[in-house]
């Protein structure tokens, strides 16, 4: 004789099954949501791939971060930036100053960091957990250092580099041009 399931063994099964999806899916996002803390060195992969602009604003001794995008829409952000976090610039004189960003949502904030659309950040240093990080404003990767000068006298170095570009690519194009391009360079020189 043939025996089929019943309705009810055949529901059963599709809970049971269901539920067991059901804690494989909540155990994956857990597992995800634990590796989305962001430290100091991966800063810039917080909006990698996103686009638009958007601003990181922490308080609370940086324990609470919140990401506004270009639209004024805030998501709160895990981080592990430690609590004495302290940014600087380095000035037109080439000295290192603290940054003091005011208060949001009724707190001093700790850190303001933007994302331009272009993909570049503000630049500064941040010092986290007795170490100094250098974040560039352009592409590259964020730089560990051991103290506040050896990341200053970076930026100093990294500054002069990239405003010396700007002769390399106007005397190569002119260089490209010929003898137009050497005239062109003596009237330059000349002036």
């Amino acid at each position: 004789m043939k025996r089929g399931f019943t309705l009810l063994e055949l529901i059963v099964v599709i809970l049971l099954l269901s539920l067991l999806s059901f804690l494989v899916v909540s155990s994956v996002k857990k597992a995800s949501l634990k590796k989305e803390v962001i430290d100091i060195p991966h800063i810039k992969n917080l909006v990698k791939g996103e686009g638009g602009a958007y601003e990181l604003l922490c308080v609370r001794n940086c324990k609470r971060c919140v990401l506004v995008d270009d639209n004024y829409k805030t998501r709160e952000v895990r981080v592990d930036f430690g609590t004495d976090l302290k940014a600087y610039i380095v000035d037109e004189t080439n000295q290192a100053s603290q940054l003091e960003f005011g208060r949001a949502f009724d707190e001093k904030i700790c850190l303001r960091f933007i994302f331009f659309k272009n993909g570049s950040t503000s630049k500064m240093i941040i010092k986290s957990k007795d170490r100094f990080y250098l974040i560039p404003s352009y592409f590259g990767k964020v730089k560990r250092f051991e103290s506040l000068g050896d990341a200053k006298d970076y930026w100093v170095q990294d500054n002069s580099l990239v405003r010396g570009m700007g002769d390399f690519l106007f005397n190569w194009k002119l260089g490209k041009l010929g003898r137009l391009g050497k005239e062109l360079r003596k009237r330059v020189s000349t002036t």
